[in-house]
């Protein structure tokens, strides 16, 4: 193996890791942002459940208040 040879698989072998470095960064960041992404979308389904509850009361009353001057005849 000549000395140009050498240096360019030191240099590749050196690269190679460079780029796994990157790739493991990438997946943590990844992970990272999948995480953030699900806890937006719980925070949705929380939402709309909330917003049901609410308008199901909101209906009630509106039921009641709708009813209610034929319960005091």
């Amino acid at each position: 193996m000549t000395e140009n040879e050498r240096d360019r698989l030191t240099r590749l072998e050196v690269t190679s890791h460079q780029m796994a470095q990157d790739i493991h960064q990438i997946r943590l960041t990844v992970e990272q942002l999948r995480e953030a992404f699900n806890m937006g979308r719980g925070a949705a389904y929380a939402l709309v459940k909330l917003g049901s509850v609410v308008i199901a009361f909101l209906a009630m009353i509106a039921w009641i208040l709708d009813h209610l001057p034929a319960w005091l005849k």
